[in-house]
């Protein structure tokens, strides 16, 4: 598992030693008993957030009851304090390890957003993507996976979940980008944004 850990982004969660010296983006805005909340890398609106179990696991779908229930708690905690003039909407690629649709990440992390959009009707948009409306939470939803890879999504009221039929690395990312007027930035490893990510931070008085 060690080598598995350590080509993750998020590796510095279970490895960390005193030596260690962390990016500015990995700064820990919140924590509860089994996750972190971070500012994420190449955030495409002003408000973005990651948030990241504390234990080595390829996708949400394999966090067990425990855990589930406390990320989403941790959700709507977090769509609570964020909520104002922005639609929030939390989503995962869910991917395996080494997987594209990953996004090279190999570390389970739901993001966490702000939209000046529906980023609902912007996927359901979408043509090569078939959608299934189920659960009345995260734990629900991310409970009726079969161990495929799938893209999850979630306004808070409702939660969809699809297998898609190509995989893609950092759909919700262009989709965002092009709704947002900024569809040749999608990509977080030649867009990181750190003045975005700084200002997160600073928000949460980091």
């Amino acid at each position: 598992m060690r080598d598995k850990v350590s080509s993750s982004k998020f590796s510095w969660l279970f490895m960390a030693t005193s030596e260690d010296v962390k990016p500015d983006y990995d700064v820990v805005l919140l924590e509860t008993d089994n996750f972190v909340v971070l500012p994420s890398l190449g955030a495409l609106v002003e408000t973005w957030l990651v948030v990241v179990p504390k234990r080595p696991v390829s996708c949400l779908a394999e966090l067990n009851d425990i855990e589930l229930s406390e990320l989403n708690s941790l959700a709507s905690d977090l769509r609570k304090s964020i909520s104002g003039k922005e639609k929030v909407f939390t989503f995962e690629h869910g991917g395996k390890l080494g997987s594209v649709v990953s996004c090279s990440v190999d570390q389970a992390h739901l993001h966490v957003v702000g939209l000046s959009f529906d980023l609902i009707d912007a996927a359901m948009s979408k043509s090569e993507i078939v959608w299934t409306k189920y659960g009345k939470c995260i734990r629900d939803s991310l409970r009726a996976m079969d161990g495929r890879e799938y893209l999850y999504m979630s306004d808070g009221k409702d939660h969809y979940w699809s297998y898609p039929k190509e995989k893609t690395s950092q759909w919700f990312r262009k989709l965002i980008a092009r709704n947002e007027g900024c569809a040749d930035r999608w990509d977080y490893k030649l867009y990181p944004n750190f003045e975005s990510v700084r200002k997160m931070a600073k928000s949460f008085g980091k």
